[in-house]
């Protein structure tokens, strides 16, 4: 009933927060801000809840969870995607945003994990193996116009062309980087708990992409000049250098020492 409670206020606030972007882009005249743009964000998820698992899924075999509303509020978190024994166990953050928005998911994640504690998924069965370890949390984004196309295979009954699509491969790059970033990250500021559940991940996908490297290749450069693709992999480059400045600045005050 609590979290019923929050969810309803925060609904409140969105829907008076939407009524405020609606009149700006009526007087604004931008076409990015409107209820039908948002609404493209619900088919996004309905898209992603439909491709990610499954036998012949972007992620084989596993099962896509879609969170509460309490958890999607509160803990950013709008899939689970697991295997039925849950040794394989992902929370993921979606967007097609490309800027702002996607950089402050991302930060959002760096904070947790600077604080030792990832967002805990309040409405999870949980089994005690994941009892007993953190649960990683990604950001996997998908630029506006390509969300369109990829929707628009899918509403006329071509889904099938999705299963080796760029935005699959793209995807699937998008949760290595940020698995591996995440992990030297976490392991540099003595986080080594987090860093083990996101190096876990880490290799489960790694050998997961192994089987998409054709279509890799085949979509290299659509995949390279997205917008959102480039923006992950230059926060996790950007992280992964500060990683190694933090391992280095540690070696050197022990030398000092």
């Amino acid at each position: 009933e609590e979290c019923k409670s929050k969810v309803i206020l925060l609904e409140e606030d969105q829907d008076l927060n939407d009524q405020i972007l609606d009149k700006k882009s009526e007087v604004d005249e931008n076409p990015a801000i409107t209820k039908e743009y948002r609404k493209v964000g619900d088919y996004l998820e309905a898209l992603f809840y439909k491709k990610l698992g499954g036998k012949n899924g972007w992620i084989p075999n596993s099962i896509a969870w879609k969170t509460s509303k309490y958890d999607d509020y509160i803990n950013g978190v709008d899939f689970v995607v697991e295997t039925q024994d849950k040794e394989f166990a992902l929370a993921t953050d979606l967007t097609f945003s490309h800027s702002k928005t996607l950089i402050n998911k991302l930060n959002r994640i760096k904070h947790n994990i600077n604080g030792d504690s990832l967002p805990s998924v309040t409405f999870y069965e949980r089994t005690e193996t994941t009892v007993a370890k953190p649960m990683p949390i990604v950001t996997m984004a998908v630029e506006y116009d390509k969300t369109v196309k990829a929707l628009k295979l899918w509403a006329d009954g071509q889904g099938n062309l999705l299963d080796n699509h760029p935005m699959k491969a793209k995807t699937m790059l998008e949760l290595e980087a940020q698995l591996e970033s995440f992990a030297i990250y976490a392991k540099s500021i003595g986080r080594r708990n987090i860093a083990s559940a996101y190096n876990d991940m880490l290799s489960k996908i790694q050998l997961m992409i192994v089987n998409y490297e054709n279509t890799i290749k085949k979509y290299r450069e659509q995949i390279d000049d997205d917008e959102a693709y480039k923006s992950i992999m230059k926060f996790c480059g950007d992280l992964k250098k500060e990683s190694e400045e933090i391992i280095s600045s540690r070696k050197s005050d022990r030398e000092n020492y």
